[in-house]
């Protein structure tokens, strides 16, 4: 059997000429010691277009194509986006041992892009209607989107690259709905959720050293193909129990007595210096 999928690669790039964290109605300052970096979030596997754009169209193979945590078939959602306040490279964390890298930022924080309608700084409260960001665009309208801004990255060592959604300021008691997913075979359309998980992180597999005048491409990479339980028998998270809640689903939908849930995704990064 024969499976079919598309990898989408999806980039921003970050002048080297303004300074690191930037906002959308701030101005320029030129400072010595920056680097260029580009950005690609690249989709891994993505089953046939046709299944978006005819979501009765569904191709079971892609069932097939991954179990969930709980060995019962896992698909792909038809739609998935979230609400991003900003997207950052860390210095380093206060995360414990770090088996999910998400904690408090310690040391030099680079902001690679701020939402413009949500400055850096705001509170949750100041941003509750920014508009979700869809992962599953063509890449030319994501590239409107992220390269309307540029910033610079202060030379220095960062372990992290981080994603801050909506609700981060609430952590594992957030009340703001900031992901949206659709999954046509259980008939789950557009629905939204407070996502515990307000922080999507990765770690670099070696600390990433930025000197002065480098030009960085890092690549995010993330995968939808199997983080829907189709005939879920998980549960959800709860709120107040922390981020960390193995093998709880992140939300769930009950449907004619047909239970789906959907898992957020773990991302990875790679780097490379030219």
């Amino acid at each position: 059997m024969h499976l079919s999928f598309k990898s989408r690669l999806i980039t921003f790039v970050l002048a080297s000429s303004l300074v690191a964290g930037l906002s959308a109605c701030g101005g320029a300052e030129e400072e010595e010691g920056s680097a260029e970096v580009t950005v690609a979030l690249s989709n891994l596997a993505v089953f046939s277009q046709n299944v978006r754009q005819s979501p009765w169209n569904f191709n079971p193979a892609s069932v097939l194509a991954g179990t969930s945590l709980l060995g019962t078939p896992a698909a792909a959602p038809t739609g998935f986006s979230i609400r991003i306040k900003s997207i950052t490279l860390v210095e380093d964390q206060d995360c414990g041992d770090c088996t999910i890298p998400i904690g408090d930022n310690i040391g030099e924080v680079g902001f690679l892009w701020t939402n413009p309608d949500c400055p850096k700084g705001s509170d949750d409260a100041d941003c509750e209607d920014i508009s979700y960001f869809d992962l599953n665009r063509a890449s030319a309208a994501v590239n409107t989107e992220l390269n309307a801004q540029a910033a610079s990255i202060t030379p220095g060592t960062y372990k992290y690259v981080k994603f801050g959604l909506l609700g981060e300021q609430s952590g594992a008691n957030n009340t703001y709905n900031n992901t949206r997913w659709s999954y046509a075979p259980g008939e789950v359309t557009d629905k939204q959720f407070a996502s515990i998980q307000t922080e999507w992180a990765a770690a670099f597999a070696e600390p990433l050293e930025v000197a002065d005048g480098d030009q960085v491409t890092l690549t995010v990479s993330y995968d939808l193909d199997s983080i829907v339980e189709a005939n879920a028998t998980s549960e959800e998270k709860v709120a107040g129990n922390g981020i960390y809640q193995p093998g709880a689903a992140d939300d769930c939908d009950t449907v004619s007595s047909v239970k789906t849930c959907i898992f957020f995704p773990t991302i990875s990064v790679t780097a490379a210096t030219q």
